[in-house]
């Protein structure tokens, strides 16, 4: 697949991205039954990281020249940065900004999804310059 432009490469990975919330979302709802939320985040990061690597593969980035384990590697690098991110920004918000402002509206929801969106962006870049460079 050659490469489209940048900002059509940016609208594929939104969708494919886009495309792997609902797991993300979906599991982390799942596990907060029996896990706490703060793990629950972690966890289910990793189920929409998944998804959006085969996705992102598929159908975004050109073939880097390197295996699926050394990119899968290096996806996972990028994400691990990401659920960094998107923990410090839900958490931050669930437990200090949310409260502040009596924001009591699906909190932990809503400040998923916020931080999901946030990251998206940084990991772009990432996947970009890193995950799926060449060889």
């Amino acid at each position: 697949m050659q490469a489209p432009p940048p900002r059509w490469q940016f609208v594929r990975f939104v969708v494919a991205a886009g495309l792997s919330v609902p797991v993300n979302i979906g599991s982390r709802i799942l596990l907060s039954h029996f896990l706490p939320y703060e793990i629950a985040i972690v966890l289910s990061h990793i189920c929409g990281m998944l998804v959006a690597y085969v996705l992102t593969r598929l159908f975004v980035f050109e073939r880097s020249g390197r295996g699926t384990g050394s990119e899968l590697g290096r996806f996972a690098v990028i994400n691990v940065v990401s659920a960094a991110q998107t923990w410090l920004v839900a958490v931050g918000l669930v437990r200090l900004v949310f409260p502040a402002f009596a924001f009591e509206t699906e909190p932990e929801l809503v400040a998923h999804v916020v931080a999901l969106a946030l990251a998206s962006a940084t990991s772009f870049y990432g996947h970009r310059r890193y995950s799926f460079h060449k060889a």
